[in-house]
């Protein structure tokens, strides 16, 4: 390493003699603003940059390592929303003399913790709005005012910010978002420097490919891949659950849900082949204190027959948990076997204080996981978990469906549910 210094993510001037570059992570005081190692910020202080955030809403700013952070940019918190659900919005109880206490927190607007990932640019006086997700590796133009998600690997600009393009293609994109870089080592990361840097983007896919040393590959499902998505779906759960399965027109109907996740509609390639796929739908828990929580449910999740038991099926998992996650999405919750998805970090949604909806409060409802993507992001939450209704197809739909497929044999089956 240069001159025989090595990188401190403690320290807070990383460039000796100049003040107005600090590393923010060993600068932070308040508990609710977590930042990654080595991400940086081109002034003096970082806290004053984090507006409207009050401890009694208990918002959180999560930004991840390697972020680069230009002089101006302000994170507004959710306490610069006021009452929009009364006759006016004039804050009352935060001023002297008024009597008014705080309003519930179900009353104000509430757009949840702000989550800035890894490697992400931020440029000179941008403004983040409350509650908005950055993706991974995303740049963010001068003066922006971002009030929306912004996916990983994608530039935004303007007020409001829209899309101008994706920094690389999905394949690429899907490469370095498993490879991970900036979890690795600092020796790791320094030996990187060559390849990270690089502008031959062929030589990068080449070489994470080859880092990445599985043969595996994961990417965004698209409008070509349905058919073969579908007839991968039916093999797999044929005769699994019922006589026949629907599971692959459940994906048909999905794709056009307005609560489906497109960024986190996922196929997984072994040496270019299609072996696996997985999604999410956005849905929520409504809380017993009158909240509306967002979380995550998934499925259908498969991997092809003859590789099914071959821990394919938790690495598919473990990915697109990972990527859900770094989305900002808190939670994830949906029917499944404990004794697998317990190996992905899934426990009963009784522990946290869920319910399935229009379960009796005696019933059996060990079918019923969760996993928490955000620690702490379902405390102090009970409620009742909402299955979103593209789930809920007609069987005569579906066997109308089927008849676009080869035909296959119904088996009744010992251990189907239906």
């Amino acid at each position: 390493m240069i001159d025989g210094k090595r990188p401190d993510p403690d320290i807070v001037h990383p460039i000796a003699g100049y003040d107005n570059e600090i590393y923010v992570k060993p600068t932070i005081t308040d508990p609710n603003i977590v930042v990654g190692e080595f991400t940086y910020i081109a002034d003096a202080e970082f806290e004053s940059h984090v507006t409207h955030h009050y401890q009694w809403l208990g918002d959180k700013l999560i930004i991840g390592k390697y972020c680069q952070i230009a002089a101006g940019v302000e994170f507004m918190m959710n306490g610069a929303n006021h009452q929009l659900n009364a006759v006016s919005t004039y804050p009352f109880f935060t001023l002297e003399g008024w009597d008014m206490a705080p309003p519930e927190r179900a009353d104000l607007p509430f757009k949840g913790d702000t989550i800035v990932g890894n490697d992400v640019w931020i440029g000179q006086n941008a403004l983040i709005l409350p509650g908005v997700h950055i993706g991974d590796g995303a740049i963010i133009g001068a003066g922006s005012v971002v009030g929306s998600d912004v996916d990983p690997y994608t530039i935004v600009a303007g007020d409001p910010a829209r899309q101008i393009r994706k920094r690389f293609d999905d394949e690429l994109v899907a490469l370095l978002l498993q490879f991970k870089w900036w979890d690795k080592s600092i020796d790791e990361v320094n030996a990187l420097i060559p390849l990270l840097t690089s502008s031959d983007l062929e030589k990068v896919r080449k070489e994470l490919k080859a880092l990445n040393n599985t043969g595996i590959t994961y990417r965004r499902e698209q409008e070509a891949d349905h058919r073969a998505v579908e007839e991968l779906i039916r093999e797999s759960f044929w005769n699994v659950y019922r006589p026949g399965c629907s599971e692959h027109y459940v994906i048909h109907v999905l794709r056009d849900d307005p609560a489906f996740v497109p960024e986190l509609d996922i196929v997984m390639e072994l040496d270019g082949r299609l072996i696996g796929q997985n999604l999410f739908m956005k849905t929520v828990i409504n809380a017993d204190d009158g909240r509306t929580v967002n979380v995550l449910t998934m499925g259908p999740i498969c991997i092809t027959p003859e590789l099914k038991r071959k821990g394919y099926g938790k690495q598919l998992l473990d990915y697109s948990l990972e990527q859900a996650a770094a989305m900002g999405f808190g939670a994830v919750l949906f029917e499944g076997n404990i004794g697998f998805y317990g190996n992905c970090g899934f426990d009963y949604a009784s522990r946290f204080g869920i319910r399935y909806h229009d379960l009796p409060e005696d019933a059996d409802a060990s079918f019923f996981l969760c996993k928490e993507l955000i620690p702490g992001y379902l405390d102090g939450i009970t409620g009742v978990y909402q299955t979103p209704q593209g789930y809920y197809v007609d069987d005569a739909d579906v066997e109308e469906f089927d008849k676009s497929f080869p035909p296959k044999t119904k088996l009744k089956l010992p251990g189907q549910l239906f």
